[in-house]
Formats: structure tokens, C-alpha cells, sequence
């Protein structure tokens, strides 16, 4: 059932924790959102930031839920996605990691950055072929991309392939 919607609290309340997180205030970034969410705003930024404290208070357990909930609470959307991808990696958790970092490419395919992290995440699982052909995707996406760049070359330089580890663009 769906809570109602208190905007003389709720947002005053989710504007406190933006303010509060910019400011590294944590302890008071968390309690801001906590009251925004009680309040009825249960939507996906509110989890992801509330996770992003989380995560910098040290609770990755309950940062992961909160990213949970974020999906939940508007399945299309790809960040809360790509959060809970990057804070797996962060835990040592590549398999879930990579998991998490395809969900958020299902719901963006054009996420440069989740390419990235599928490949990190297959670095982490011993698959070079894996995470050179994730980062040529996410060049494929954006060939721009700086950390799919530096990883893939990085990549083609161990492998002695000194081509590719100059013009990591040539590479794939």
C-alpha cells in the first residue's frame, strides 16, 4: 500500500540529507532520508542516496538493501542498478558485481560505465577475454570513455600487444 506523499516534510526532509551528504555529514545525511522516506518519498533517488551513506558509514549490508528497494521502487531506472554493481565489486564480489552491472545495462544499454564495471568485475574472475570484450563495449558506447581506454590498453600492454596498449581504440 502506498504511502502518501507528505511534501511539507518529505522533500524539505530529502533536501536536508542532499545538503547534509554534500557536507560529509553522514550520521544526519541518513536521518534526513530515513524521515523523507517515512514521509512518503519512497521513490529511487531517496534509496540510492540513502544507500550512497550507507555505504560511507560503513554499512555495505544495509546500503545494499536500500539499493534494493531503489530497483524496487522504479524498475526502469538503471542507477540504483549500477550502485548495487559498483558496491558488490568494492565488496569482492565480481560474480554479483557483474550481475547487478548487466541488470542496470538491460535497463540503459547506452551506460558506458556499467561496461566498465562488467569488465572489472571479470578481471576480478580471471577472464581477460571477458573484460577486454566489456570494454570494448563500453568504447563501442562511448569511445571516449578515459577507464575503458586505460583499462583495455592496460590489458594489450601486459598481453605484449604494444599496438593496442598505445592506441587503446585499435585495440579491439
Amino acid at each position: 500500500d502506498a504511502m502518501r506523499l507528505d511534501r511539507r516534510g518529505a522533500i524539505p526532509a530529502y533536501d536536508r540529507g542532499n545538503a547534509q551528504r554534500l557536507l560529509c555529514r553522514w550520521p544526519a545525511a541518513l536521518s534526513d532520508y530515513n524521515e523523507a522516506i517515512l514521509r512518503g518519498m519512497a521513490g529511487a533517488p531517496a534509496w540510492t542516496n540513502r544507500a550512497g551513506v550507507l555505504r560511507e558509514l560503513g554499512r555495505p549490508a544495509e546500503a545494499l538493501e536500500a539499493l534494493t528497494r531503489a530497483a524496487q521502487a522504479e524498475p526502469d531506472l538503471a542507477l540504483p542498478r549500477y550502485a548495487r554493481a559498483h558496491l558488490r565489486l568494492e565488496l569482492g564480489e565480481a560474480a554479483q558485481a557483474e550481475t547487478a552491472a548487466r541488470a542496470a545495462l538491460a535497463a540503459d544499454p547506452e551506460l558506458a560505465h556499467a561496461y566498465v564495471l562488467v569488465g572489472n568485475a571479470r578481471l576480478r574472475q580471471r577472464d581477460e577475454a571477458g573484460a577486454r570484450a566489456a570494454y570494448a563495449e563500453a568504447l563501442e558506447v562511448e569511445p571516449e570513455h578515459a577507464s575503458a581506454q586505460a583499462n583495455l590498453a592496460a590489458l594489450c600492454w601486459r598481453a605484449g600487444e604494444v599496438s593496442g596498449a598505445a592506441q587503446p581504440g585499435r585495440a579491439w
